[in-house]
């Protein structure tokens, strides 16, 4: 365990901790033998190596069945006591250091203002409604848009395809496979839910309109057929002493909206709607539903801090990229400038030789001792002449 601890620092522990919570949840986390820990790893190997640059599966293996046998995995407190500070809200400004279950960065959240508001421009709603928000007091995390509801699109089977936009490319959304299959369970679990409770609270009502299955009455008029009958339920049923379910029902509407439509969401937007799925479960009394779900958004919080860490350490892999990139890019342009200043020197020495050649060729050439006068030069060319003529 110590030679693990040498080889991973402490801020990469950090890492692997959360990104190995997010693969060891649930039944995995009773894992403790070294093989399948391993064999488990090595399923994830490709995300994990991003997260350390001294990345070794061996103590990896090691750091991971040692937090396994000591439960950090399955207990937040063991894990804050490991990890100072890992689950904690941070109070100054740094990005960095926000909650990872609640942070949606700025950026991600334009870009999908940006999806959704292309949506809302090809698709304008029908009846000219105002958009209609709502929130779950307890839910944990936060809420970024809500979807306008629609007095005529309960009968609606329209499949309508949203511009698709940069928001896609960030980490902090799920492939819209993984999205969809969720949403989809998730209201087909809410709708065997309602259709159970309707059964056994008011089953004339399901006779009456010859409904006898869960599939036959979409999610978000189930709802509405749960609203209408609240006040009219009997003391002994508990959805009539909820209160909440007022603020639950354009939640789960809106969960409905997006998995009929196909519209992609930030992955905090899906934990958010499964919540509220597990609480309208908890008021519908449906123990064995409201456990499955829960389970679920427990399952999604952790993979969103997996997913969280994962984005970390590429930022931190790009920064450090990019600050060697500009050590090379500053010692390049030193090189640069000690070449341009060497070429100048030397184009200086060339100039001063070529000087001091001109110099020398203008003394040699104009010094005294070697001028020739116009009567010398007339005399020696006569000289010249006549000996030539003597010698024919």
């Amino acid at each position: 365990m110590d030679a693990a601890r040498e080889v991973f620092p402490d801020a990469e522990r950090r890492r692997i901790f959360l990104a190995c919570k997010g693969i060891f949840s649930g039944p995995h986390a009773n894992f403790r033998k070294e093989k399948t820990i391993r064999k488990c790893l090595k399923r994830h190997e490709n995300a994990l190596r991003s997260l350390s640059s001294n990345y070794d599966l061996d103590h990896l293996v090691i750091l991971a069945r040692n937090y396994l046998k000591r439960g950090l995995f399955n207990s937040n407190a063991r894990a804050e006591l490991e990890f100072p500070g890992l689950f904690a809200p941070s109070l100054g400004p740094e990005p960095r250091s926000v909650n990872p279950r609640e942070e949606v960065s700025r950026t991600e959240t334009e870009a999908l203002e940006r999806a959704r508001s292309g949506y809302a421009t090809n698709n304008p709603d029908e009846t000219g409604e105002p958009v209609v928000r709502s929130t779950i007091a307890a839910s944990p995390t936060p809420s970024i848009n809500r979807v306008a509801k629609r007095k005529r699109e309960d009968e609606s089977d329209q499949t309508v395809t949203p511009g698709r936009s940069n928001a896609l490319s960030f980490s902090s959304f799920f492939t819209y496979p993984t999205q969809h299959c969720i949403l989809t369970t998730v209201q087909q679990v809410l709708e065997e839910g309602i259709f159970d409770f309707m059964k056994r609270w008011v089953p004339e009502e399901l006779a009456r309109n010859n409904w006898d299955c869960a599939s036959a009455v979409e999610l978000n008029r189930w709802t509405k057929i749960l609203v209408d009958w609240s006040s009219r339920l009997p003391e002994s049923a508990r959805l009539s002493r909820n209160a909440g379910l007022d603020a639950i029902v354009p939640e789960v509407t809106e969960l409905r909206h997006i998995a009929v439509h196909r519209r992609p969401i930030a992955a905090q937007d899906v934990s958010r709607l499964v919540f509220a799925a597990q609480k309208l479960a908890e008021v519908l009394d449906d123990e064995v539903r409201a456990l499955q779900l829960r389970s679920l958004h427990h399952d999604i919080e952790d993979k969103i801090i997996m997913m969280k860490c994962g984005k970390d350490a590429l930022d931190d892999s790009l920064a450090a990229a990019r600050k060697n990139i500009q050590l090379q890019r500053e010692a390049l342009c030193r090189e640069e400038e000690e070449l341009e200043a060497k070429a100048i020197d030397n184009d200086k020495q060339n100039r001063m030789r070529t000087g001091i050649l001109l110099e020398e060729s203008m003394a040699r050439i104009f010094r005294s001792d070697s001028l020739v006068t116009h009567s010398e030069i007339v005399r020696l060319s006569t000289a010249d002449e006549k000996s030539t003529a003597g010698e024919n």
